[in-house]
């Protein structure tokens, strides 16, 4: 029993010094997200309205930790909408979803979170919300998965003006004959580093 808590106090010893031995920042993020849907069948029967990029707004925060001056990782809580319009069924359906981005970070400066940067990680998307314009009971999924990857640059000391391409890895939609619907697009955001922000 004597070693059991002798291995808990280090343990919680060393996770301590590591959490504040780290460049650990935190803030929001403002930002939108350009989308499209396509079903993997080629006939976009799920896309979105007049089969055209759909803009919505896009915002979070995020925690970040540098490991030295060019590594880290970021985590990225988001909330948005989209609208998508099954076509041949003439259906609207609007979706809210409450998004988790988890990613590696490489910063290529000479000091971390002093220039330009690259993310990679997945999107894991949750749904909160669904309506849509007719009764109905379609194959929507709960959650579904995307991958990221990100190009960024700090601006002001304390702004990140950041790209992420998407791509939707699980359908959110799916039908008995094997066709399935997935996002991908782009988030463009402005992550304000509260932590940086308040040192100035």
């Amino acid at each position: 029993m004597k070693y059991k808590y002798v291995f808990t106090i280090c343990f919680c010893v060393l996770l301590s010094t590591f959490v504040f031995a780290q460049d650990f920042s935190y803030g929001v993020m403002l930002g939108a997200n350009i989308y499209q849907s396509d079903n993997n069948n080629g006939e976009n029967q799920l896309i979105t309205e007049n089969n055209e990029l759909v803009a919505t707004t896009n915002l979070g925060a995020y925690i970040e930790y540098g490991f030295n001056n060019n590594m880290g990782v970021k985590l990225e809580a988001s909330f948005n909408k989209k609208e998508v319009t099954r076509k041949h069924a003439n259906v609207m359906y609007t979706f809210n979803f409450l998004e988790l981005s988890p990613s590696f970070k490489y910063d290529f400066g000479n000091t971390y979170q002093q220039g330009f940067y690259m993310t990679i990680g997945p999107r894991i998307s949750v749904l909160t919300k669904s309506e849509s314009s007719i009764n109905n009971e379609e194959p929507i999924k709960n959650v579904h998965l995307g991958a990221q990857l990100g190009l960024g640059h700090r601006v002001f000391k304390f702004i990140d003006l950041e790209g992420k391409f998407d791509y939707g890895l699980t359908p959110y939609f799916e039908l008995n004959n094997g066709d399935k619907s997935k996002f991908f697009g782009v988030y463009l955001s402005a992550l304000i580093d509260i932590q940086n922000l308040l040192k100035i």
